[in-house]
């Protein structure tokens, strides 16, 4: 939490703190299959995000966000989260089209925001069904309480991000004076970011007391 708080203004060195630890973790506990596939998982995610943090200024981001958040929501129709997001992307939609009808000069990034929303349903579900989908690659994978935590942290973190598209349009559609959730976002996801480190450290400390104690 203190490294969480220390590095708030500087992203890029919190992301290199979280990917170390998770690499650590993953290194240290690489006989556990469980601690090992959750930490591959987590640092799979962080990669696709730092690359996916490179695309999202090309105008073709905007369009890849569109199809895979489509093609996410049908793959994922029967969670109630996913009409959660399909409404997001009916704002995100609606407000771009409202964008460009009245030439708006610098249209905002929400993209973004509407595609880490996507990967925060496919995430939330890999961890509810971490033993199914990964048992080809790992023997022996059990349903854990760590997959339930993540599985609500990554709900958590969804929903934020959802609501950052929301207020944005708020703001810049419909000229609302709001921005609580700009404020508050980096510190909420810092918070989420921290608590997946907690309870990752915290799980893999039992491990160790049952092995050997």
């Amino acid at each position: 939490m203190t490294i969480s708080l220390y590095t708030l203004d500087k992203e890029g060195v919190y992301d290199l703190v979280f990917l170390g630890i998770l690499i650590t973790v993953g290194g240290l506990f690489y006989r556990n299959n469980d601690i090992l596939s959750i930490c591959i998982v987590l640092i799979a995610l962080s990669i696709s995000l730092e690359l996916l943090w490179l695309l999202r200024e090309h105008e073709a981001f905007r369009w890849l966000t569109y199809l895979l958040a489509i093609a996410i929501c049908y793959w994922l129709r029967e969670s109630l989260l996913t009409r959660y997001v399909i409404a997001i992307i009916l704002i995100e939609l609606g407000a771009y089209i409202y964008y460009l009808s009245f030439e708006y000069a610098r249209i905002p990034g929400t993209d973004w925001f509407l595609m880490s929303t996507c990967l925060g349903l496919v995430y939330r579900r890999l961890f509810f069904m971490r033993d199914v989908y990964l048992s080809p690659l790992f023997k022996h994978l059990s349903d854990t309480q760590l997959d339930f935590k993540l599985y609500k942290i990554f709900g958590y973190g969804l929903i934020l991000n959802g609501l950052m598209v929301i207020e944005y349009t708020a703001r810049h559609a419909l000229g609302i004076s709001i921005q609580i959730v700009y404020d508050s976002h980096p510190y909420i996801i810092r918070l989420l970011t921290a608590l997946v480190l907690f309870y990752i450290i915290n799980f893999s400390s039992e491990d160790v007391y049952k092995r050997y104690f």
